[in-house]
């Protein structure tokens, strides 16, 4: 009788521990990033050929462009990578806000109630710092592959431009990203942590209920929108590094593009092309892909949250 109850014992236990928590938010991180990488990418297609094609009228234009240049598939270059990069992303990252800034409260010996945008920001610089470092060649493989101008054949162009610079071509943009990541992740981390707590003084929910229906799709909202003012000068930054930069005559690849392609070039010829309203080209596409990826996050987060207060209790 004894052993039966410490079995059953045990099989309740599942979910009140740090690693269990990591682990389900690692596997429902990545079936999340199963359902919205197909509905997202699309529409960053589309906003990464606007960063890269700044002259275009709007977001139905730039569409236009992409169907006439590569048809309907267009919209789905460079899925592969994203959706392996989206992957990757969420094997680490949904286990790391979960249970990293709880983590650093523990070993610092802090409450965490009280210091949580401290933890919060903490948190963010280590996701920074590891997706950075992770996830670089990805982005860089993927802006090339949705900017290209062939219909076949990049992924052997990518490897062929790479091959006597590996190193500095799959890293290029690592600089922007760094820094667009670690912006990214400080002001979501905050935000989300501000409006959770604005929702629940307004609408009077408790800290041990989830939030749900229009009050979570305000929060979303919310969250994209702050995010997005934010982040979206260093998104275009590093689009204009790391987008398609091989010269093709007649159908043919002659070599790399001339221009310049330096951190400071970006900035002013962005500039120059679009003025201060430039570094935001591409906003409404990132706002809809934003909104679609922190629905199923930002849902994610606050269910698998109620968890993690039990397993650091």
């Amino acid at each position: 009788k004894m052993a039966s109850h410490t079995k059953q014992a045990e099989k309740k236990s599942f979910g009140h521990k740090p690693s269990h928590v990591a682990t389900m938010s690692s596997i429902m991180g990545m079936l999340c990033t199963c359902i919205s990488v197909p509905i997202q990418h699309p529409l960053d297609v589309i906003r990464v050929n606007w960063q890269t094609n700044p002259h275009m009228k709007n977001e139905i234009a730039v569409a236009k462009m992409v169907k006439a240049e590569k048809g309907l598939k267009g919209f789905y270059f460079g899925f592969a990578t994203n959706c392996a990069k989206q992957l990757t992303k969420s094997s680490y990252r949904y286990p790391f806000i979960t249970t990293l800034p709880r983590v650093y409260a523990k070993v610092l010996g802090l409450d965490y109630e009280k210091n949580l945008h401290k933890m919060k920001l903490m948190t963010s610089f280590s996701l920074a710092m590891l997706e950075a470092g992770v996830i670089t060649p990805f982005e860089r493989l993927q802006v090339f592959m949705m900017t290209a101008k062939a219909k076949s054949g990049n992924y052997a162009d990518f490897y062929n431009m790479c091959r006597t610079k590996m190193r500095t071509e799959l890293f290029r943009g690592f600089s922007p990203y760094f820094t667009k990541q670690l912006v990214s992740w400080t002001t979501f981390l905050q935000v989300d942590a501000f409006y959770k707590r604005l929702v629940r003084r307004m609408f009077g929910i408790p800290d041990d209920q989830m939030i749900t229906g229009l009050k979570m799709a305000l929060c979303s909202f919310m969250i994209c929108c702050s995010t997005i003012m934010i982040v979206m000068p260093f998104d275009n930054i590093k689009t204009y590094l790391q987008k398609y930069n091989l010269e093709v005559v007649d159908k043919k690849i002659v070599g790399q593009t001339k221009e310049k392609l330096g951190l400071k070039d970006a900035v002013r010829n962005i500039y120059t092309r679009g003025g201060a309203l430039g570094f935001f080209i591409g906003w409404r596409a990132k706002l809809m892909v934003y909104f679609v990826n922190y629905s199923f996050t930002i849902i994610l987060l606050e269910y698998l949250d109620q968890f993690a207060k039990k397993a650091f209790a």
